[in-house]
């Protein structure tokens, strides 16, 4: 049998959170053992879950991803704070150097954000 992790921030209602429902509604349970990572466990799809996939326990850290730095801080949670800032800092960089300011690309601060958190984060 193979193991499929799938994660996912929330299910708040729009086009990501809509395929997932209907990519675990088509999966075979008897071919695949499907692990589903929900970070917070919210949004107007939650309910809409089928049993069959493992709903993995919420995990606090894996929350950041949405909130200020400053209440990352006070949450007790400096490595990833400090991670948040550092992919800042390197996103602008990327976009200045880079594309030469031309084109922004807000997904860069995301990506350095997962990159630089990774240590920090419960495995």
């Amino acid at each position: 049998m193979k193991r499929i992790l799938i994660s996912t921030f929330d299910m708040s209602i729009g086009g990501v959170e809509r395929s997932l429902l209907g990519l675990l509604n088509a999966f075979d349970y008897t071919r695949y053992a499907v692990n589903l990572l929900i970070c917070r466990r919210q949004g107007e799809f939650f309910p809409m879950l089928p049993a069959a996939p493992t709903l993995l326990p919420e995990m606090p850290a894996y929350a950041t991803y949405q909130k200020p730095i400053g209440q990352i801080l006070r949450e007790g949670q400096p490595g990833v704070a400090l991670a948040r800032g550092v992919a800042k800092v390197c996103a602008r960089l990327h976009d200045r150097l880079l594309t030469r300011g031309d084109e922004r690309e807000p997904y860069y601060a995301v990506q350095y954000a997962w990159l630089f958190s990774m240590p920090w984060l419960p495995r």
